[in-house]
């Protein structure tokens, strides 16, 4: 049987990680990374509950629950994290074709003003600028 930690190790250890893996990055600049990945991983994992909501709804019918109309954002399956997680080249420039790709697929929806492409070469590719933590989507 596996040891439970305590809210505060995994804090710790958690951060410690997060250490790791920032490396020279600020962590100011940081957040301008992290905040457009947590939202983008929000919406997959909206659009997933949504699916299966239409899929209970519908007796399991899978046109149905792709209508758009059972959905907030429309998720495109190339752009979905699920596909996206698996790439281990290039990672920049799938994340941020699939952010595109749910741009264009959510025409009427601010997404566009949420992550924006960095001009600055020496920060991350990616810049959030409406998530906040603790907005709940």
């Amino acid at each position: 049987m596996t040891a439970r930690i305590t809210q505060q190790q995994l804090e710790s250890y958690l951060w410690g990680a997060a250490t790791l893996l920032r490396g020279t990055i600020d962590a100011g600049d940081y957040k301008q990374f992290i905040f457009p990945l947590l939202f983008y991983k929000r919406l997959c994992d909206v659009f997933d509950e949504e699916t299966r909501t239409a899929l209970a709804e519908s007796d399991g019918d899978e046109q149905f629950s792709l209508f758009p109309e059972n959905h907030r954002f429309q998720i495109p399956s190339e752009a979905h994290w699920r596909r996206v997680r698996q790439t281990a080249t290039d990672v920049g420039r799938v994340l941020q074709n699939a952010l595109r790709a749910i741009e264009v697929a959510n025409p009427d929806q601010a997404l566009r003003h949420l992550w924006r492409r960095s001009v600055d070469q020496q920060g991350p590719p990616l810049r959030c600028h409406a998530a906040r933590p603790g907005r709940a989507f």
